[in-house]
């Protein structure tokens, strides 16, 4: 059978159709959109809508937001917890995410499907099953936003919300962006090291240093601006390598927590492609956790993959 599996991430969504042959997942087709912010629960499922394809049954979710794991009827699914990436979902709070899919397939299309969602670490860390043991797996995902998971024992995955962590003191210019964003108080660690806000630390500091540079609208314009070699780029590069250092932080903690060497998986254009970052991330987790080897992999096709993984 063909199914369909979307990914829907901080910036784009993903969306293809697979079949499963023997061991192997085919990928039969692929494409990539750019996904607005979604403001309301309408907002998410009109967007949805208009991917899914007309002859599936069934569908798997990768879902970037906060879920609460969910088994009905022997398929995983996820109760809404809240937004994060500056994407609210007002009037899906609470709600089931693959059940709210359904109901809308049901009403628009006029016919019945089956929806499995998880988050995207989840799906992340399964993706890495076909080629690692599940003892070794870390991974996280750094891109628009942050987090992490890995597996606690050989039948329970861990999404860590890693983005939501706040045990240390933050930046005054975290605490700024925190306060004007859309979640007060929510995933604040997240603010001090993701793609959607480190372009926002520049302006914030550039302003403060009286620096005549005009607002940057993306972190790829941070990026550019820590390669450019004017005098704007040390500002650039110590925003980017203190990011860099605090995600060394928790990838080193999860080493000493689990007391093993790991192999991480990593998905987001912010760790693979931002100026020098895996590079610091690197150095700093070997000077923090000397004791264990740490490599970072890429799984092509991860988001998809992964996903597929909760109904075949």
């Amino acid at each position: 059978e063909i199914f369909q599996v979307i990914s829907i991430g901080g910036s784009i969504t993903r969306i293809a159709l697979m079949k499963k042959r023997g061991k192997q997942l085919d990928l039969i087709g692929q494409k990539e959109r750019k996904q607005p912010v979604f403001h309301t629960k309408e907002d998410f499922l009109s967007f949805i809508d208009r991917d899914i394809d007309e002859k599936v049954a069934a569908i798997a979710i990768n879902f970037a937001y906060p879920l609460e794991p969910v088994l009905i009827n022997g398929l995983l699914d996820g109760i809404f917890l809240y937004g994060t990436k500056e994407h609210e979902f007002r009037g899906l709070a609470e709600k089931h995410i693959g059940k709210e899919i359904e109901m809308h397939i049901g009403n628009t299309q006029k016919r019945s499907v089956k929806v499995s969602v998880a988050n995207d670490t989840i799906c992340l860390l399964l993706s890495g099953l076909i080629k690692y043991q599940k003892d070794e797996l870390v991974c996280f995902v750094l891109g628009t936003g942050y987090n992490a998971a890995f597996f606690l024992d050989d039948q329970t995955a861990i999404n860590l919300e890693a983005g939501n962590f706040n045990k240390f003191p933050f930046l005054d210019t975290t605490k700024i962006i925190d306060k004007t964003s859309a979640k007060p108080g929510v995933n604040v660690f997240e603010k001090e090291i993701a793609g959607g806000y480190l372009f926002q630390h520049f302006n914030l500091l550039a302003r403060k240093k009286h620096l005549l540079f005009p607002p940057l609208s993306s972190t790829a314009d941070l990026d550019a601006i820590a390669r450019n070699g004017k005098k704007e780029t040390a500002l650039a590069q110590n925003i980017l390598s203190h990011a860099a250092e605090l995600v060394a932080c928790q990838i080193a903690g999860i080493a000493q927590f689990k007391k093993r060497n790991l192999i991480c998986v990593a998905e987001g254009s912010l760790f693979w492609n931002g100026w020098n970052f895996k590079e610091h991330v690197e150095l700093t987790v070997k000077k923090l956790a000397p004791g264990y080897s740490i490599s970072f992999t890429h799984i092509e096709h991860s988001p998809l993959i992964g996903a597929a993984q909760l109904i075949v």
